[in-house]
């Protein structure tokens, strides 16, 4: 058995050998990438690579490999070989090598448009039932306030039926609430499943047509990892994003929302405490807030160096050990391991220092063990304005307990309201 035996030596040279097995009655089989050899043998078996194991086992017809040796001695082997390629190359002579100063880099936003255009379509009636059930969680928190408004006036007035009445309505909402929310998450799961089938179907297009998966490879070079992108990536994507919408448009709804419920209740001057907080907030933690996406770029690029290190000592051991470079390596690897550490001390550090800062101005108002913060404060302040503009039409008529509801109302629209614009920041 030969394998690429000949591939060493001259045409002559190589005629010689099999010559001779021949004359020696020498059975030889031979494992070879260059056609001329057929003329050796009397039979060709083909490994045709489809991933099932597939094969083709035919007669070699020695009156066309004749004529081909008998053209390759006459023009020689190499210049025959590269009309050979050139010919089989020939669909592929439309595309050009494409340089990189001549590709205009797209924009975030232009990105995000282009991603929309493809995905979107088909999935509208989806978008709209995921959008109906974002703003129903908001008029489920609006119907919350009020029904828990309603059991402070019962509890005030000391009315046992209302108070009755209100908690069976607050057990049935929450029941609501728990159908809207699961629904909302359905429809996550079902958006991101339909935006899943376009954009592969898209990606698999383009990647087939016109032998772009040859331009992709070969001659183009941008995209390295192609499958890598059209399964876990993709996948990912079409996961991620349909909660990212969702998370970027629920807290949009309820600052407007809300926000229009307290103008109504304590007016446009009434509001002006609650904007100043807002808006002094929003440009002190975008002046503090770190740039994080440079920093964990930073961080995963140095993970992938330190990462390469020893990969490329795993695949080149043999040669280390052999000329002592072990001291060497110990170094390189050191270097590069320190360097990670470092840096990832410095993103702890500051992530550690403006989540200091966000915790001074963004209360968790669902851990009951914080202490009072800034947005504690200003929410008793928006209450105490309210209480201020409505307490002698309360003490008048003798309606106190629809005085604690509106107040109770108040506080749970701007809790709800401080909390969204939090999202907000977060996200943008």
């Amino acid at each position: 058995c030969c394998s690429c035996s000949t591939s060493a030596v001259s045409l002559e040279m190589e005629a010689a050998l099999y010559k001779e097995c021949k004359s020696m009655s020498i059975t030889y089989i031979t494992i070879c990438h260059r056609p001329a050899l057929k003329a050796y043998h009397v039979h060709n078996l083909n490994l045709t690579g489809d991933g099932e194991g597939g094969w083709e086992y035919t007669q070699i017809d020695q009156s066309k490999v004749h004529a081909r040796v008998a053209a390759a001695s006459a023009e020689g082997e190499d210049q025959l070989r590269e009309k050979h390629l050139a010919a089989r190359s020939k669909s592929y002579s439309h595309m050009e090598d494409v340089s990189s100063a001549d590709l205009k880099e797209r924009s975030s936003m232009r990105k995000l448009m282009m991603l929309l255009k493809i995905a979107v379509p088909g999935s509208e009636k989806k978008l709209g039932l995921l959008v109906a059930g974002i703003i129903g969680r908001t008029l489920c928190h609006e119907a919350y306030s009020r029904v828990v408004g309603g059991l402070y006036n019962a509890v005030i007035t000391r009315n046992i039926g209302k108070f009755a009445l209100f908690a069976l309505i607050n057990v049935a909402q929450d029941l609501f609430n728990g159908c809207v929310e699961e629904g909302v998450v359905l429809m996550q799961e079902l958006v991101g499943i339909a935006w899943y089938q376009r954009l592969t179907k898209h990606c698999t297009d383009r990647f087939f047509a016109g032998s772009n998966f040859y331009c992709v490879k070969n001659i183009d070079k941008r995209i390295s990892d192609v499958d890598q992108r059209l399964t876990k990536e993709v996948v990912d994507l079409s996961k991620e994003f349909p909660k990212m919408f969702a998370s970027a448009v629920t807290p949009v709804f309820d600052v407007l929302w809300f926000t229009g419920r307290m103008v109504s209740l304590l007016g446009v001057v009434g509001m002006i405490p609650f904007y100043l907080y807002i808006g002094a907030t929003f440009a002190v933690s975008k002046f503090l807030m770190p740039n994080y996406e440079a920093l964990f770029t930073k961080e995963q690029e140095l993970e992938s160096d330190y990462r390469f290190c020893q990969t490329r000592l795993r695949n080149h051991a043999e040669s280390v050990a052999f000329f002592g470079g072990d001291e060497m390596e110990h170094k390189i690897a050191t270097s590069f391991f320190e360097k990670l550490v470092d840096h990832q001390y410095i993103v702890r550090r500051k992530t550690a220092e403006f989540k200091f800062f966000l915790h001074c101005i963004n209360k968790d108002f669902k851990s009951y063990s914080n202490n009072v913060s800034t947005p504690e404060i200003v929410t008793i302040l928006m209450q105490m304005i309210y209480a201020r503009r409505h307490a002698l039409d309360s003490m008048a008529d003798g309606t106190a307990g629809v005085l604690a509801s509106s107040t109770f109302y108040v506080r749970s629209a701007v809790i709800r309201t401080v909390e969204s614009f939090g999202q907000i920041f977060d996200l943008y």
